[in-house]
């Protein structure tokens, strides 16, 4: 592939990221081991809830409640600690307490947030396809994943609850989308997380690059004006496969009609 093209393509990534979100897995277990509070943030700048007084109570102007409103009181039985066979499982390693959602206590569990953020980053462990994650500002979704998204960048393949596997999730929008109230949804027991950071953070570094390469690109085409008959590459477009960052369409549909096409993009691995 020509260095044209190869910039090409990550031009058309770059156009179809806009105003989406970035997933990234900052550690994993295994290999990496956690300590008995389990894995944290390796971001600068953000504020954890890590529930190791045994409740969500937190300085970081987040409001965990099982209320879309955020008014209402966090369910008994959301902050625990070890596990509880077929009802919640510790992340691997994390002897301290955590938050789980599931229907043994409230399906979902909203966090309100005083200050807006464009990060989420949690620790987690033995994900469903019924674990996800919705983002909200001021009532207007933003975005979503699902454990099925994280699984498949974090360990390659989709999940299956697997209590040995467990990884700290880094969750960017982009194109200075923010939000203001997330909502973790299990319909099924359980969804796990632990050490909750919440902040602002500078926008993915491979993203801002592509913004560069626009750059070169306009500067290239300039160049090649008079030769604008010939036919562009039909796949120009073309998405290689991405192990470590995964964009999702800006779109959000309740978990029950969530169908996310994963898209097979990325700049690391182009020919």
């Amino acid at each position: 592939m020509s260095q044209l093209l190869k910039l090409a393509t990550a031009i058309c990534l770059a156009m179809g990221v806009a105003h989406a979100g970035v997933i990234t897995v900052s550690a994993t277990i295994p290999p990496a081991a956690a300590t008995a509070n389990g894995l944290f943030s390796s971001k600068s700048g953000v504020c954890t809830v890590d529930f190791n007084a045994g409740t969500a109570a937190n300085g970081c102007g987040a409001t965990y409640s099982s209320a879309p409103d955020g008014t209402g009181a966090l369910s008994a039985g959301s902050i625990v600690q070890g596990s509880s066979s077929g009802v919640y499982a510790a992340p691997p390693g994390d002897t301290s307490f955590y938050l789980t959602v599931s229907p043994a206590a409230s399906t979902s569990t909203y966090i309100d947030l005083a200050a807006a953020a464009n990060y989420f980053g949690f620790f987690t462990g033995s994900l469903d396809d019924y674990n996800s994650a919705a983002f909200f500002f001021n009532g207007v979704p933003v975005d979503s994943f699902t454990g099925t998204d994280v699984n498949l960048i974090a360990f390659h393949e989709a999940p299956t609850g697997n209590q040995s596997q467990a990884a700290y999730v880094d969750f960017s929008t982009t194109g200075h989308e923010l939000f203001n109230q997330v909502e973790l949804i299990s319909t099924s027991n359980a969804f796990e997380t632990d050490n909750d950071a919440f902040g602002v953070v500078p926008e993915p570094a491979p993203l801002a690059l592509l913004g560069l390469g626009a750059l070169v690109l306009f500067a290239v085409r300039r160049q090649k004006r008079p030769h604008r008959d010939k036919a562009r590459p039909s796949h120009a477009c073309s998405r290689t496969e991405s192990l470590r960052v995964m964009t999702r369409s800006r779109g959000y549909q309740s978990p029950s009609s969530r169908n996310f096409s994963l898209p097979t993009s990325g700049v690391d691995r182009l020919p």
